[in-house]
């Protein structure tokens, strides 16, 4: 029995994705009646597909990179405070309430936004929520240092990673993400546990458990073993991190034995050379990349992807991987376009722009290739998507269903969410625009064309330092996330029973709170003492609940609502300054067989 699908998506949403009149499409929109429930229908393991969070360092330094000169040219350079508060939130809130139901996560990059630890640590406690098993792809912002390059320059990354711990480097965020797969309590994982001989050591602090990650490990799973984690490989370069991978195989296939289908999560984060911000001048090829910019898989890490498929005649795969494959890296794109016409009849399926699309790639023999990208959680839409093929037997069709979600569609018909008390108003403290300040000449624009692209390698490392612009910005985003916390204390005040409260110093009330917040918030108060103060904000949110203090009922659930709400608005308001929003409204593609069917 073989059982293989082209199941790519269909959806182009301009002219030049369409195909010649002699090639015709493989790919149309489902628009006959279509009932998979049906005898005769053998349906795939439903996955919720997440990517982009990009949860934030709150307490940063200020870095060069966070200023308007660089925000006119990367509008995710600087967010919205309360996107960077709320972002985590957000994906906690997609990952239980999708309308759809699920039965795994597959997060394709950029979890975290400055590669540091803090950041990681958060993401992993918000993946535990989901209550379901989860794997990640690496992506640029994971693992580089603003998800654009390495910059070798420590005072830099560590200003970026101030309160939040060590930067991940690449073979950091390997072995911590190993780590936290290692505490996920599902049969895939507890078997890789075993399979390292650190079963016992699950319960460690996440970064305990990362240093005694190996170097380099391939595990498969056991035939009988019904996980969602098959395989694993990783291989960590010590002495040139970049140059590490991690690749991972998902097993999406249903409970009919009919149709075997695997997702090949690949590392495009994977890079020859050092990942540089501007490919310096005085360089000779092969040039280096920026990460943000051009994605990257060596030849070690495809030599696997292809083994993985060859030897599997009877599995339909799907490659997934961070970057788009038009931003892939030429030589190896053209390996990945041979792959994908061979034997990734499950297409493409990408994230890294934020946007989101469908998009029909030609491939070698006359054949054509669908991927599918998935926007970002945190930024404007805010969006999501769930995955399921469906397969008749005998029949040369299968289609893949993909809906799509925008968290303001998921929250705007329910009740409890976007009050028009709670909005905030324009020219508040903790407005929206409020952070958008610093000055935008392009100085700094030139301080890199210079210390990246023309300084002379002869003079050691040229470094770039935030400069008064950087630094207006960072206090006035401190500022604006200041007076958010105000305005949360203000809206929900603290329930004085509850002991576990973790009160500020000095601040024995919610009124202290309060006063403090208001005199640090001051212009003139150092930053390094907004970010102390920010610190001990977060620890006393984290830790109180809070209550009506007329009818004394808990109000936890609605400070959550409150919190999304803010973070929409923000999102929305950023989408003004603009960013543009990518609807898709096709959702249950027919994807014409490449080969036997099902049941042959």
């Amino acid at each position: 029995m073989r059982a293989r699908l082209a199941i790519i998506v269909l959806l182009c949403l301009i002219s030049a994705c369409q195909v010649p009149p002699d090639v015709p499409s493989r790919f149309s929109p489902a628009l006959e009646p279509f009932d998979p429930v049906k005898e005769g229908w053998v349906t795939t393991r439903p996955i919720l597909l997440v990517s982009d969070c990009q949860i934030h360092n709150l307490y940063s330094k200020p870095i060069p990179d966070r200023n308007l000169s660089i925000k006119m040219f990367v509008n995710t350079a600087i967010r919205p405070p309360q996107l960077d508060m709320f972002a985590g939130d957000i994906l906690r809130w997609i990952l239980k309430n999708t309308p759809e139901k699920t039965e795994a996560v597959i997060h394709l990059g950029d979890a975290i936004d400055l590669a540091c630890e803090g950041e990681f640590r958060e993401f992993v406690d918000v993946m535990k929520d989901a209550g379901k098993p989860w794997l990640m792809i690496p992506g640029n912002h994971d693992c580089f240092y603003f998800g654009t390059y390495d910059p070798r320059n420590p005072p830099l990354w560590e200003d970026a990673c101030y309160g939040s711990g060590r930067p991940l480097t690449k073979d950091l965020l390997i072995q911590s993400y190993v780590a936290a797969l290692l505490k996920q309590d599902v049969p895939g994982t507890i078997a890789l546990a075993k399979n390292l001989g650190l079963y016992e050591e699950r319960d460690l602090d996440l970064f305990e458990l990362a240093a005694r990650i190996p170097m380099q490990h391939t595990w498969t799973a056991p035939p009988e073993l019904e996980s969602f984690l098959v395989g694993i490989i990783w291989n960590i370069d010590a002495e040139k991190p970049w140059r590490s991978f991690i690749l991972q195989r998902a097993d999406l296939s249903g409970p009919d034995p009919r149709i075997r289908f695997h997702a090949i999560l690949t590392d495009s984060s994977q890079y020859a050379q050092l990942p540089a911000l501007v490919p310096n001048a005085w360089d000779n090829y092969p040039l280096e990349l920026d990460c943000g910019m051009t994605g990257e898989l060596l030849s070690d890490q495809l030599r696997v992807i292809r083994e993985w498929m060859e030897t599997d005649d009877e599995t339909a795969f799907a490659l997934m991987l961070h970057h788009p494959f038009d931003e892939i890296a030429s030589k190896s794109r053209s390996s990945l376009r041979w792959l994908w016409a061979r034997y990734a009849f499950g297409g493409i399926l990408t994230a890294h722009t934020h946007a989101g699309y469908f998009e029909q790639h030609d491939l070698e023999g006359g054949k054509q290739g669908l991927e599918i990208n998935v926007g970002s959680t945190t930024d404007w839409p805010m969006d999501w998507r769930t995955l399921v093929v469906h397969v008749k037997e005998n029949e040369e069709f299968g289609y893949l269903d993909t809906r799509y979600f925008t968290l303001m569609d998921a929250l705007k018909n329910k009740e409890g969410f976007f009050l028009k008390e709670w909005e905030v108003g324009e020219g508040s403290e903790d407005d929206y625009r409020r952070y958008r300040v610093g000055d935008p000449s392009g100085v700094q624009i030139s301080d890199y064309l210079v210390a990246y692209h023309l300084w002379p390698p002869a003079l050691g490392r040229a470094k770039v330092k935030a400069r008064k612009p950087a630094i207006d910005t960072e206090k006035q985003v401190k500022n604006t996330m200041l007076w958010t916390y105000h305005r949360l204390i203000r809206t929900f005040p603290t329930d004085p029973v509850r002991g576990e409260t973790v009160w500020p110093q000095a601040c024995p009330d919610d009124a202290e709170v309060k006063r403090k917040i208001e005199a640090v918030a001051v212009e003139s108060v150092p930053i390094e003492e907004k970010i102390a103060f920010l610190m001990e904000l977060e620890r006393f949110e984290k830790s109180r609940s809070t209550r009506d203090p007329k009818s004394g009922e808990s109000t936890d659930e609605v400070r959550g609502r409150f919190k999304l709400s803010q973070a929409v608005w923000a999102a929305r308001y950023e989408l003004e300054g603009g960013r543009g929003s990518l609807r898709l409204q096709d959702e249950l593609i027919r994807v014409r067989s490449a080969t036997p069917e099902v049941g042959e």
